[in-house]
């Protein structure tokens, strides 16, 4: 069954990745404009800081696309009236010049997009493995890599930016799940299981473990993402204990954010993290249904969203990345999307 199904995906995603090819227009709107409607956070008369910008959503935003693949996907998944690209996608990386990454567990595979060449294109296998549950992906700009992790092979691949396998992580992950890179190109992986995030250099060897502070009551408990900010301190969101805590770049904690509750600046469902270029901190918590954004030192600013199906609201968002010009992008899973934002600095 496990093979139908990947021939399935096969042949559903190269269906798709054909019709965008052929049927895109010729002079898509530029990706990088905002949206007609400019929907900003704060309200006024506030500044504002974060403006949306677009979504990847039907046919990757392509509305000419939308009935083929929904009659595909309901193909795909058996439900009736399936119009979505995604099925149930959960990582996402940008390089920052137009082309967007989506892993997507429930295709088992990863989605490309070039939104300035409007090229579309796939890729579910490496070294020999179909993908199970692609969920983790980071971008190495300086190296043009793309790590991706599977938590069913439990394994953490490598790709150039255009999908061709590099390598594999030589280490015996339990569950990997969210990685990131820093800016020397050392790897951060999240296993789910072992309760820890390793780090490792360029070449895959092992340079670091994080597994929380050292007695019992700080340790890790079922952690899911990380983030690394421009001065190599590293922030994971440690899911079950419903904070992120920060490490410095030699590993020792520095200290907590957030804690459980129901109010801005707590957590309830703490998923992606990613840090902008002035060190700002945004947890993505999928029950509160928004983006908190953090200082460095824990106080919370502002949080954007709020659980819907409008733009600008989301259903269960998952990861979150933030590419070289601080544009924001956030996996809005059960509405299956990508929400892009921009970060709004005070010059502007």
């Amino acid at each position: 069954m496990l093979l139908v199904r990947a021939v399935n995906i096969l042949f559903v995603v190269a269906f798709l990745s054909g019709v965008l090819s052929s049927c895109a227009p010729s002079n898509p709107r530029n990706w990088l404009n905002p949206a007609p409607t400019k929907l900003e956070w704060p309200r006024p008369p506030e500044q504002p800081r974060i403006r949306f910008l677009r979504a990847i959503e039907t046919g990757g935003g392509f509305s000419s696309l939308e009935s083929a693949s929904g009659r595909f996907l309901s193909w795909l998944t058996g439900s009736e009236g399936v119009r979505f690209l995604f099925v149930s996608p959960y990582g996402v990386a940008a390089d920052g010049f137009g082309k967007v990454w989506v892993a997507d567990a429930g295709l088992q595979t990863v989605l490309s997009f070039d939104f300035v060449k409007h090229d579309f294109s796939h890729f579910n296998s490496a070294d020999g493995f179909l993908f199970r549950s692609p969920v983790g992906l980071a971008y190495d700009e300086s190296s043009a890599k793309l790590y991706v992790s599977d938590s069913v092979l439990k394994k953490v691949f490598s790709f150039d930016a255009d999908g061709r396998y590099l390598s594999s992580i030589d280490y015996p992950f339990e569950r990997p799940a969210g990685l990131t890179v820093d800016q020397h190109g050392n790897l951060y992986v999240v296993d789910v299981v072992k309760g820890a995030v390793f780090s490792f250099d360029p070449s895959g060897e092992l340079l670091q473990v994080f597994e929380g502070g050292q007695l019992p009551e700080f340790r890790f408990n079922l952690p899911s993402n990380v983030a690394v900010d421009a001065e190599g301190q590293v922030y994971v969101v440690d899911s079950m204990n419903f904070r992120v805590e920060v490490f410095s770049p030699d590993g020792r904690s520095k200290g907590l954010i957030g804690q459980l509750g129901d109010v801005a600046g707590s957590f309830a469902r703490p998923r992606g993290v990613a840090v902008d270029s002035e060190g700002h901190i945004y947890v993505a918590d999928a029950a509160f249904g928004n983006v908190q954004i953090f200082s460095s030192d824990g106080t919370l600013l502002l949080y954007f969203g709020k659980s819907g199906e409008e733009t600008g609201e989301f259903s269960l968002p998952a990861g979150i990345c933030i590419d070289r010009d601080d544009r924001i992008y956030v996996v809005d899973a059960f509405n299956k999307r990508i929400q892009i934002f921009q970060y709004l600095p005070d010059q502007q």
